[in-house]
């Protein structure tokens, strides 16, 4: 993951009176949010292959990844489930077709299994 940020989003520093509570300087995650990255390999119109992220993905709520919701392009694969919620990774847009879990920190998948859409718990 060298290379990756897992921060989706930056706010302003602290006031200096202000307490700091957390060594991360990313942002706490949105309430009903997956804690951690999630990341699938796409391939682009080239050829080349590509990683996609989603940082502290939201729960309960189905994901299309969007370099693949076309079904003329091919599928994402190698899914990769670094978040702190079972992911559930499916071959259709929309969380359809075959589906698959993957364990919370380090759950994955090989480039066999096909994915368009996920959901965490």
């Amino acid at each position: 993951m060298e290379g990756i940020s897992v921060c989706a989003f930056v706010t302003p520093p602290p006031s200096p009176s202000a307490p700091s509570h957390s060594p991360c300087p990313c942002p706490p995650p949105p309430a009903g949010a997956a804690t951690g990255p999630f990341t699938y390999v796409y391939t682009d119109q080239t050829g080349t292959p590509h990683v996609g992220l989603l940082p502290d993905p939201v729960s309960r709520v189905c994901i299309t990844l969007p370099e693949v919701a076309d079904p003329a392009v091919p599928p994402a694969h190698t899914p990769k489930n670094y978040t702190s919620s079972v992911a559930t990774v499916f071959a259709g847009a929309d969380c359809t077709g075959d589906f698959f879990s993957l364990r919370p920190n380090g759950g994955h998948g090989s480039e066999r299994l096909k994915v368009r859409s996920v959901v965490f718990s």
